[in-house]
């Protein structure tokens, strides 16, 4: 499904979202689907290789991924990582990584042995999630993580 399908049929998604004043939550992929179509943000909802929710999110030129966990059979998730993976082919040294999370609180990062570097930053979502206006924060330290590393490792 491209992107174009995917925020056509968010747009009905939102409008249901908004008319119940629903929070952003772990349980409900849809409602972050929601929120990245309301921000006029790519995004696009599928499954992981143990049949979670993953949403795919096309923001400030890069692609990241957004995996749910604490799920019970693939749905009623309690929890969200955001991760970014670079196949920097070992351009990326353990003393940048390292520096980089010595000097991080929320976003952590890690190079593989193959040279495969990735970032993540979790959040416990809760049962009741959190409002547009809280998850909007949420996502904003993201892109600023996310931004950064990638400025920091040259991508």
């Amino acid at each position: 499904m491209d992107f174009k399908t995917v925020l056509a049929a968010g747009a009905l998604a939102f409008v249901a979202t908004a008319a119940s004043a629903q929070n952003v939550t772990a349980s409900n992929p849809q409602s972050i689907m929601d929120y990245y179509f309301n921000e006029g943000v790519p995004a696009r909802l599928g499954r992981d290789t143990v049949d979670d929710p993953m949403i795919t999110v096309r923001q400030s030129g890069s692609e990241y991924t957004i995996f749910f966990y604490d799920c019970t059979g693939g749905a009623d998730c309690g929890s969200i990582q955001f991760y970014s993976g670079y196949n920097a082919d070992g351009s990326v040294s353990m003393q940048m990584v390292n520096q980089w999370n010595t000097d991080r609180r929320y976003s952590r990062a890690y190079v593989l042995d193959d040279g495969v570097t990735k970032l993540e930053y979790d959040v416990y979502m809760g049962g009741q999630g959190m409002d547009a206006v809280d998850f909007a924060s949420v996502v904003a330290l993201w892109v600023e993580e996310f931004e950064g590393f990638e400025a920091t490792i040259g991508w």
